[in-house]
């Protein structure tokens, strides 16, 4: 401490001699003690800042010295404190240092590692001698080497056995063993506990140790014996064909819904008559952009109109719910045919008659924009603004039990033109005759519909003509406010019922018609007289532009009438007599939609038919994620709320497809469908096509189809004879597609169903009792697994071929693997079992397939018939278990029933492969005229099972390759050659297993069986006849290497194998040509070596 104040003391003199306004005192380096260099920061100066001395006072050299002794007092105690702590701290690594020095010499602390600081010093007493050092001997008395006791005794005895104590004992220091350092019993301040040493095991052998003798081994090299090559077993185990049979098609009925629109009440609605006109939209509602208030798009001025009154109901017999059903309207007979315009009265608010022209027909269209949108808004619903100057009226004040008028949509019908008049002769102009006749929508029109239950163009049965020339559509339904805020779903309380409402994915309600027909006239019973033309009420109904409807359940063109022949009345001409004609485009893209539907009654003799003529065009497509899905192009369906007596009725001949009909990307919809005593035909120049995918049903439901003609059963699910008849072309492409069904009815084809891709297709479906005539031509065309059918009848259905035309050849031709030319199968209720009778060729080509398959029921094939079975000129094999079949007639395991194939004419040709496929098999009867079979690779010719039979009358060629077989027969089963010659060639092989073979032979019983001569003119008189052998119809040509017979479960001696002695004597026996091929091989069998057989000689009979 006195260093660093002398320290100080010296630089702070060092410092005043540099700089004159410093001068060292005492006080200055008392200052620098406490302040630091903050002493020199303050300076006594005079007033001409020349510095002047200061010396402090002995009051404050007095109080800084307290300070600094203070403040040195301070540090010292300090010092003190942590001299004490250091001491501790030194005690504490002494005995750390003194404890590790006593357990060797190997640890050694450096004496710097117990250096100590502090403040302003450094302990480190170097003079100091290490305590612990030098006591070693002291402490500890032992400091040599132990070395082991040389006596191995004393060494393998445990210091724990109670004979420890009796070894001998010394004061060794050294020793290792304790007994031999008695006199040392410790370590001196070391402590431990004694781990015993292991023992060392010593093994005491009292055996004696022999010489060890080393012997060499003898090498001798012994004979292998070669292991002989067993040939591979022949075994012939044919199983039963396998007959997939399809599921029928899940048939939905088309949907039932109506669009019932009340007759207009024709008092109310005169434009001559300002009394009784109807209420016309408010001028300031639209403009030529919508309505102002943005719910619409509406651009033009319409007026509201209610359906019939209760006397005219009362008169028509209509339901009560139809009265009085508001519904929106552009304009109507004169003014839709020319005669007048339509325009606003400002001062009854209504719509009234100007300009009118008994000799002129105007342009109806001429003021209003190309886009006209129209619709069925009730826009004063639930508060909303009104349309029109007066409130709505309530259907329950016409006589209506509810009121139907207070929903957000109108009901009764809102049509854009309607003619509406008693007949012809109410159209004249104070007693002249108006010439005009047609209603026309021009080609330049666009008309748009939204809102359910809104039409294009209506008639209420009468004489004009309905032409629309333009587009209708309910294009911008789903963008318009009005629809965007209606929920998506809804019901609506109409005069049927209740219509439920659902919003289509893409937004649309549906519900449109185009063009219809509603009742009226003919219920009225008003007589028409003729008007000029010769027409009388007759309808004519034609669409030569557009209808294009994207909403479901929407119709094209449509007639329904509730009622038409009531009673009253002195007209007897009742029922539509509407003519339904499309000569351009009909476009659906919504589900439960009608191209062109009819359900009303007509007359046995009216003129009444629906044509999609040639050149138009029926669609059922897509529309982003909207399909029209169970939808119909040409219906015409019963209804059971036409409340006519027989309902829906049309004549024969009348309904008519000669355009296009297309089914794209849709399920369950169909092309024509009829389910009335009627017929719809797809005429000479008519195609229907199809082209979708669906995908497979999962979970057990019915697999879904699109089907390009179909009839069924009516309302009340009774067979009524509708009938539909294809005299065009109907194609197939896709999945899952039918050219023609008929349940419980009949389906007529006599031109084309073909296809140029088709999976899981069906040219012909006849089910539940249906009749099916067939004399066209039905080529399904696939590839991969294809799964398609040409003809399949099922539960009781019968299948005709009619009259034939002559030069004409009937053709089922099914090509892509798993396919079938024609299967038949199953009974009805009625215990009536499926049969065919059909003419021509059958053509089968894939693999894993089937020509013809009588399951349980009967195919005739009439007249000179072939049937082809080979994957496209080659061998067909299998998939699978599943092989393939020239003809198979199968026992039916749900009836019981086995089946017949009657083909007295018939040439089967067929290529066959693997022991999965059958060229001919039966287990009911089968018989053809020729068969021309060609196998291999363990295929089978011909194959009767359970006592099924199969009859070849006129022989043919058949070909048996190698590891196959000619004639199989198990169960009682027999083959019957009854006539001309069956030239059979047998291929040959080198080993057993390879070879051809003409005949399997299993003795009957549990034990071997004689083979003999006996044996074998009992087998072909039994197998091969009814008691007498029809093999003297059989030439065989047997090709070397070529096998005879295989014979199982018999015992014979190796002497009666020959063929000379086998076959000697034997009548009506094959002709057999050839040379070195073999008699035959026991299988399973015993055989007794009586001869002399040389093993080395390859041509030797035995070998």
């Amino acid at each position: 401490m006195d260093n660093n104040l002398y320290k100080v003391e010296k630089n702070l003199r060092s410092i005043a001699k540099r700089y004159k306004s410093i001068k060292y005192s005492t006080g200055l380096a008392i200052l620098f003690l406490m302040l630091g260099v903050s002493a020199f920061s303050e300076e006594v100066n005079d007033g001409n800042n020349t510095p002047v001395d200061t010396v402090a006072s002995r009051e404050e050299i007095e109080s800084a010295r307290e300070s600094l002794k203070d403040s040195v007092g301070n540090l010292q105690s300090k010092i003190n404190d942590a001299r004490i702590e250091n001491a501790k701290q030194l005690v504490g690594a002494r005995l750390e240092l003194v404890q590790l020095m006593e357990q060797g010499d190997q640890v050694v602390k450096s004496p710097w590692s117990s250096w100590q600081f502090g403040a302003n010093y450094m302990y480190s007493n170097w003079r100091g001698t290490y305590k612990g050092r030098g006591d070693k001997s002291e402490k500890y008395p032992f400091e040599g080497v132990f070395v082991r006791d040389v006596d191995e005794f004393n060494r393998y005895m445990l210091t724990t056995s109670e004979n420890y104590g009796l070894l001998t004992k010394s004061n060794n220091p050294r020793s290792a063993a304790s007994n031999a350092r008695e006199k040392v019993g410790n370590y001196g301040i070391a402590s431990n506990i004694p781990v015993p040493e292991p023992p060392v095991v010593t093994e005491v052998n009292a055996g004696i140790t022999p010489k060890y003798v080393n012997k060499v081994p003898l090498d001798i090299a012994a004979k292998s014996a070669k292991s002989p090559i067993l040939p591979e077993p022949v075994k012939f185990e044919p199983i039963n064909p396998r007959i997939n049979i399809p599921s029928d098609p899940a048939l939905p009925d088309p949907p039932a819904f109506q669009l019932f629109l009340g007759a207009d009440s024709n008092w109310q609605i005169g434009p001559f008559n300002d009394g009784t006109a109807a209420e016309a939209t408010r001028p300031e509602f639209y403009n030529s952009n919508g309505t102002v208030d943005g719910r619409s798009k509406q651009n033009a001025m319409y007026h509201i109109r209610y359906t019939l009154d209760n006397h005219y109901t009362g008169d028509f017999g209509f339901p009560q719910k139809s009265i009085w059903t508001a519904f929106k309207m552009w304009t109507d007979d004169g003014a839709a045919l020319g005669a007048y315009d339509l325009v606003y009265d400002s001062t009854t608010k209504k719509v009234k008659a100007a300009n009118p022209d008994a000799n002129a027909q105007k342009d109806p269209f001429r003021n209003l924009p190309n886009d006209i949108y129209f619709n069925s808004y009730n826009f004063s619903y639930n508060g909303g603004t009104n349309e029109f100057t007066s409130p709505i009226e309530s259907s329950v004040a016409g006589g209506n039990p509810d009121n139907l008028n207070n929903q957000r949509f109108f009901v009764g019908g809102s049509r854009f033109m309607e003619v509406d008049i008693q007949g012809l002769k109410k159209m004249d102009f104070g007693g002249v005759e108006y010439k005009y006749t047609t209603v026309t929508i021009p080609e330049r029109i666009k008309l748009h519909l939204a809102g359910p239950l809104t039409l294009g163009m209506v008639s209420q049965e009468n004489g004009l003509t309905l032409l629309n020339k333009g587009t209708i559509t309910d294009e911008g339904e789903n963008t318009e406010k009005f629809i965007r805020d209606t929920p998506d779903a809804l019901d609506l309380n109409v005069p049927l019922g209740t219509l439920k409402l659902k919003k289509s994915k893409e937004g649309y309600l549906g519900y449109k018609v185009g063009i219809a027909q509603v009742a009226e006239n003919s219920a009225q019973n008003f007589p028409s007289p003729t008007s000029p033309g010769g027409k009388s009420e007759i309808q004519p109904m034609i669409n030569e532009g557009t209808i294009d409807f994207k909403g479901p359940n929407s119709m094209g063109m449509y007639v329904y009438l509730y009622k038409t022949n009531n009673a009253a009345g002195s007209f007897p001409a009742k029922g539509s007599r509407a003519q339904l004609e499309n000569k351009g485009k009909i476009l659906l893209h919504g589900k439960e939609s009608y191209g062109m539907r009819f359900a009303a009654y007509t007359q046995p003799d009216s003129q009444a038919f629906m044509h999609n003529n040639n050149g138009a065009l029926i669609s059922l497509g897509v529309n982003g994620k909207d399909k029209a899905d169970n939808s119909v192009a040409m219906a015409i369906m019963d209804d059971r709320t036409v409340q006519d007596t027989g309902r829906v009725t049309f004549p024969t001949g009348r309904a008519v497809n000669k355009g296009t009909i297309s089914l794209t990307g849709v399920e369950n919809s169909v092309g024509a469908f009829i389910n009335i005593a009627s017929d719809i035909t797809n005429d000479t120049t008519g195609k229907i096509n199809i082209d979708s995918i669906i995908n497979k049903t999962t979970g057990g439901n019915k697999q879904s189809y699109n089907i390009g003609m179909r009839s069924g059963v009516n309302a009340d699910n009774a067979n009524v004879g509708a009938n539909v008849i294809n005299k065009g072309e109907i194609n197939l492409k896709g999945t899952y597609a039918i050219g023609m069904l008929a349940n419980s009815s009949k389906l007529t084809n006599i031109n084309t169903i073909t296809s140029t891709n088709i999976k899981n297709g069906i040219g012909i479906v006849g089910i539940n009792g249906a009749t099916v005539e067939n004399r066209g031509t039905i080529k399904l065309t696939g590839t991969g697994d294809t799964n398609n059918i040409g003809v399949f009848l099922d539960s009781g259905s019968k299948g005709i071929t009619g009259t034939i035309p002559t030069g004409v050849t009937p053709s089922v031709e099914v090509i892509g693997n798993n396919s079938t030319g024609v299967l038949v199968t199953g009974k009805n209720t009625g215990g009536t079992t499926s049969n065919l009778t059909m003419a021509g060729t059958v053509k089968v080509s894939g693999n894993s397939v089937a020509g013809i398959v009588a399951n349980g029921a009967t195919v005739n094939l009439n007249g000179t018939g072939t049937i082809i079975v080979d994957n496209n000129g080659t061998f067909s094999a299998p998939i699978g278990k599943k092989g393939s079949y020239g003809i198979a007639v199968t026992k039916d395991k749900n009836t019981g029933l086995t089946g017949k194939f009657e083909g007295k004419n018939t040439t089967i040709n067929a290529k066959i492969s693997n022991p999965e496929s059958i060229g001919l098999y039966s287990e009911g009867s089968l018989t053809v005229n020729k068969a021309n079979i060609t196998t291999k690779d363990g295929a089978i010719n011909f194959f009767a099972d359970n006592g099924g039979n199969i009859e070849i009358k006129n022989g043919g060629t058949s070909e048996t390759g190698q590891k196959s077989l000619l004639f199989y027969t198990n169960g009682n089963g027999k083959i019957n050659l009854s006539g001309g010659t069956l030239n059979a060639t047998i291929k040959g092989g080198s080993t057993p297993s390879t070879r051809g073979t003409a005949f399997y032979y299993v003795a009957p019983g549990a034990s071997y069986g004689v083979f003999n001569t006996a044996a074998i003119q009992s087998y072909f008189n039994n197998t091969f006849g009814n008691g007498t052998s029809t093999l003297n119809h059989l030439k065989l040509n047997m090709e070397a290497g070529s096998r005879l017979f295989v014979a199982s479960n018999v015992g014979m001696n190796l002497s009666d194998t020959s063929a000379t002695n086998l076959m000697s004597g034997i009548t009506n026996a094959p002709t057999i040509t050839g040379s070195n091929y073999k008699t035959f091989m026991l299988y399973l069998s015993k055989l007794t070596v009586n001869n002399v057989v040389n093993l080395d000689n390859a041509t030797d009979p035995y070998n």
